[in-house]
């Protein structure tokens, strides 16, 4: 074989390798959590941590010869503009591609990922949850709640563990369907009991807040604790909380620290905020302005609102930082638009000391 044949084969070789194992951390991770745009923030990273280009696996993606068993994964590449623009309309027609495919149900062990079959088996699964969430949204198709609610269903009775967990959402709040609290504990414990993390998660709540139960906010930690040590981003930051604040497990701000900090590399814009406060006030680990404010930034820069307010404070008031108003003016403008009212106040001192 020439050595040109030969690292052809090679580049072959690495390109179907990678984009299959791109798509078994998405599916992974899309089974995780509770928030998808997490999800965008994995398959960022990974890419990154690959060294590889972001357009060059979306191209590389569409010239898949096996391309439409990875319809939901392109679907998700258009949904969150990773290597591509942001197109809705065209994330929900691949996840509809996805969610129409024909497959079969008996094969064994459908998530091993080792065979055509079991990726055909999970990009279905994907394309009809995700389906569902663009309908529950408004995202890319006109809101349908009632239709989410039916496509979870329909996902559930596939045997989706994830769909459970989306039914007992829908029960739980009412939405597309009569709310119904012991219903939606129900579902939520199927899930769980089937190893799902959003489903604990989701149990968790049920317990902690008396969903459908009596309230038991030390089984509710239990079941938030399950999912955090699978990966679940909400549930350690939650998990946080309760270690923070002593609910349902006795209080200890060092452990408190460990989860938040858990969540906040995993790129949850609220527990950047926690780690920062966490910094700030000396609260589990060692006092450091600066620190605090590097966290702070982080989840400003993540489009956290809280983060935003807390930052535009830190420069007008140079919390671990130089002080910088027009920064803060920024930052606090940012917050502002997200709700944060407390920026107004803060805004209003910038502006009259600079005129």
């Amino acid at each position: 074989m020439s050595s040109s044949n030969l690292n052809k084969f090679e580049i072959i070789t690495e390109f179907d390798y990678f984009i299959k194992s791109l798509f078994k951390v998405y599916v992974e991770d899309f089974n995780k959590q509770l928030n998808t745009e997490h999800v965008a923030h994995y398959i960022r990273n990974y890419i990154k941590k690959s060294n590889k280009n972001p357009c060059k696996v979306f191209h590389q993606l569409l010239q898949h010869k096996h391309k439409n068993h990875f319809t939901s994964l392109i679907g998700f590449f258009y949904r969150y503009g990773i290597g591509t623009k942001i197109d809705l309309k065209l994330a929900f027609e691949l996840c509809a591609q996805a969610a129409s495919d024909e497959i079969d149900f008996n094969i064994e062990n459908p998530y091993a990922l080792e065979s055509l079959e079991s990726f055909r088996r999970c990009n279905h699964e994907i394309g009809l949850i995700s389906l569902g969430l663009m309908y529950l949204n408004g995202k890319g198709v006109e809101k349908n709640s009632e239709k989410a609610f039916q496509i979870f269903s329909k996902s559930a009775e596939e045997g989706s563990s994830k769909a459970l967990s989306c039914e007992g959402y829908m029960y739980c709040n009412g939405v597309g369907t009569k709310k119904d609290e012991a219903k939606a504990l129900e579902k939520d414990l199927e899930s769980a009991m089937l190893g799902n993390p959003l489903g604990q998660f989701n149990l968790g709540y049920d317990y902690f807040n008396g969903k459908g139960t009596s309230k038991d906010e030390a089984t509710g930690f239990k079941w938030y604790l399950n999912s955090a040590n699978e990966g679940n981003i909400k549930a350690q930051d939650m998990v946080g909380d309760c270690y923070n604040n002593g609910q349902g497990v006795p209080q200890d701000a060092q452990k408190a620290f460990e989860f938040y900090m858990k969540s906040a590399i995993a790129g949850s814009g609220e527990a950047q905020c926690d780690v920062a406060y966490c910094y700030y006030s000396g609260s589990g680990t060692a006092k450091d302005d600066k620190s605090a404010f590097r966290w702070y930034l982080k989840s400003a820069e993540n489009g956290y609102p809280f983060g935003q307010l807390q930052v535009g404070k830190c420069l007008k008031y140079a919390i671990g930082t130089k002080r910088d108003y027009i920064g803060a003016v920024y930052w606090l403008k940012k917050a502002l638009e997200g709700g944060e009212n407390d920026a107004d106040a803060l805004l209003t001192g910038i502006t009259e000391r600079i005129i």
